[in-house]
């Protein structure tokens, strides 16, 4: 299909399965696993396919943002310099 301007319109699938839900994230076969598990992302079962939902892949990476993990998880850890390490010795 082109567009009014020309370019190529692309449709974009509304589920993938699993290889590609990996490329896609970045994370590992397992991790997606443990996401599907916990409810995390949403999947369908179709015969032998597992599919994901890109649009719960696409929600579940935006609420681990930075802004959104306020609440979720540790804090980041602060990098100490080696002068602010020495000023918090105490002699002894």
């Amino acid at each position: 299909m082109i567009t009014a301007k020309g370019k190529i319109a692309v449709a974009e699938p509304i589920s993938v399965k699993v290889p590609e839900a990996v490329r896609l994230t970045g994370l590992s076969r397992s991790r997606i696993y443990e996401l599907m598990k916990s409810g995390d992302i949403e999947f369908a079962k179709v015969g032998s396919s597992t599919l994901i939902l890109v649009e719960s892949l696409r929600g579940f990476i935006h609420s681990m943002t930075p802004d959104r993990t306020a609440n979720h998880g540790p804090a980041p850890r602060r990098l100490i310099s080696a002068s602010s390490r020495s000023a918090r010795r105490t002699p002894g």
